[in-house]
């Protein structure tokens, strides 16, 4: 996992539209030094899906698949990072993650929003 520490944001967030925040944590599917047809990295096998999309949605997007964390890895952010003290965008949640569109545009990396930096260090070790 790699964690960027800046301005940054969601341009299509699962809370609707964009999400402005100050850090992001990026789970990349190939390890450093090896290749897409070696094995994952163990965190992309851990928290996130690939994600088969309907006939629909996958003309649409010109894309067959994308990739969603994990229901309990959704469930952990919801029950244990805090909403903003001040809203911001819209957006109350203090994470956010792309849509099935955003995320499948890179089908390699996935990032995750947070507000603070001490909930995106406490994501690290959810693992």
């Amino acid at each position: 996992m790699n964690v960027l520490i800046n301005h940054c944001w969601c341009s299509d967030s699962n809370w609707g539209g964009q999400y402005n925040c100050r850090v992001i944590v990026s789970i990349d599917m190939v390890p450093i030094g090896k290749s897409y047809y070696d094995d994952h990295e163990p965190d992309w096998l851990n928290l996130i899906d690939e994600v088969e999309l309907d006939g629909e949605t996958a003309l649409r997007l010109r894309e067959y698949d994308t990739q969603r964390l994990k229901p309990e890895v959704m469930q952990w952010l919801t029950d244990n990072i805090k909403d903003r003290i001040h809203e911001r965008d819209g957006h109350k949640q203090g994470w956010a993650v792309g849509t099935d569109e955003y995320n499948c545009k890179s089908g390699v990396s996935f990032s995750l929003f947070f507000e603070r930096q001490t909930d995106a260090m406490k994501f690290q070790f959810i693992i």
